[in-house]
């Protein structure tokens, strides 16, 4: 399920919970959160906002200024399901497979730990290590 968002709710969004919790609800990961805000040119709290109102302590809240050339596209996220809370997010399929891959239990990978026919450069390697 996605859930779109104008550059104004994106706003709202962003100062209703921190970066990390927009992070973990939706499939995204919090340096992506950071560039959708500099791409939309969206403030978002400075270090300390979160503790400071937690406390009930004043916080400065800057406001969404206008922007004459504003992306007129909606932002789009996807809504991360209740099961998918261990699931991180990937924007590439090489580190999608990759996690997959390292995470499926019928996947039996072992290296052995001497080589029976290694490669001269191995071997030369291993000794100059040594």
């Amino acid at each position: 399920m996605e859930e779109r968002f104008t550059r104004e709710t994106f706003y709202d969004l962003i100062w209703s919970q921190s970066v990390a919790a927009v992070s973990k609800a939706y499939r995204i990961s919090t340096t992506d959160v950071r560039k959708i805000c500099k791409k939309y040119d969206v403030p978002i709290p400075k270090n300390g906002y979160w503790q400071k109102k937690k406390y009930n302590k004043p916080v400065d809240m800057v406001p969404l200024l206008e922007i004459e050339n504003a992306p007129d596209s909606e932002i789009v996220l996807i809504v991360r399901d209740p099961g998918d809370a261990d699931i991180p997010f990937f924007l590439s399929e090489r580190n999608k497979k990759l996690y997959e891959v390292q995470n499926d239990p019928n996947f039996n990978f072992t290296v052995p730990d001497k080589l029976s026919n290694p490669h001269p450069l191995i071997t030369q390697s291993l000794k100059t290590l040594s």
